[in-house]
């Protein structure tokens, strides 16, 4: 009884050996790839970059035409429509709202910006 015990439990083992190494020969593999996988995106994006760098002025003004018509909405004063007296839940969401439209602002004018500082930060970090 104890013998069969002993053998299912390493044919457990066996087994649980046999799937862990494809997926570990999978990773090896993936690991090796990787790199030359993201110097194609990288390669890819780059010359993405170079084409569309002609539109930049174009899709930046576009960008903060938005950015205006966003705060517009986001600031403009709303029509209470609710009794006197009565409360209305409408400052809530217009909060998280107007958090979340000035980080997506700060970010935009970073990477509005990113030509102007990023060889300052690459000469610095070298």
């Amino acid at each position: 009884m104890e013998e069969e015990v002993k053998n299912q439990n390493h044919k457990a083992y066996a087994l649980s050996l046999a799937a862990i190494l494809p997926a570990l020969g999978v990773s090896g593999s993936w690991f090796c790839c990787l790199p030359i996988a993201v110097g194609a995106l990288g390669g890819g994006f780059a010359a993405a970059g170079a084409t569309l760098a002609p539109f930049r002025p174009y899709l930046t003004i576009a960008t903060v035409a938005l950015l205006g018509l966003a705060f517009y909405q986001a600031y403009k004063p709303q029509k209470s429509e609710c009794a006197p007296g009565k409360s209305c839940g409408i400052g809530a969401g217009r909060g998280r709202q107007r958090a979340l439209l000035w980080i997506i602002t700060v970010v935009t004018l970073i990477l509005l910006t990113t030509g102007d500082w990023s060889s300052w930060v690459i000469y610095w970090s070298l």
